[in-house]
């Protein structure tokens, strides 16, 4: 009867700690962006287009046209309300200062618009 007990007070025990640390809160995995940033953001210039689309899952697109060709590279996006920080797939990684204002985003000397 005491292995019996010592037992069932050992399986509660490591149920109730199994049961605190397995499971994850879902709101970890979403990163804290500010959502003026999100959205899709173009620059458009005579005969070249820019583009960037965030997403709230933290990642983002950036796609450059011409009236000939295009070019798209992926990653994952940090926006801490003045700088964003770009980590391109391929492992680059590009970080500065950038202004939002309404609908519009200047970054060096650039200035998108958001659809």
């Amino acid at each position: 009867m005491r292995k019996l007990k010592l037992f069932l007070l050992l399986f509660v025990a490591a149920s109730s700690i199994y049961s605190l640390t397995a499971c994850k809160d879902k709101d970890d995995d979403q990163p804290n962006i500010p959502a003026e940033i999100i959205g899709t953001w173009v620059c458009a210039a005579e005969l070249e287009t820019l583009t960037y689309t965030f997403g709230a899952d933290g990642k983002f697109i950036e796609t450059w046209a011409s009236q000939t060709q295009s070019e798209s590279d992926y990653g994952t996006f940090t926006y801490d309300g003045t700088t964003l920080t770009l980590k391109y797939d391929d492992g680059e990684v590009a970080s500065g200062p950038i202004i939002i204002s309404g609908n519009t985003l200047t970054m060096d000397d650039l200035v998108f618009t958001k659809k």
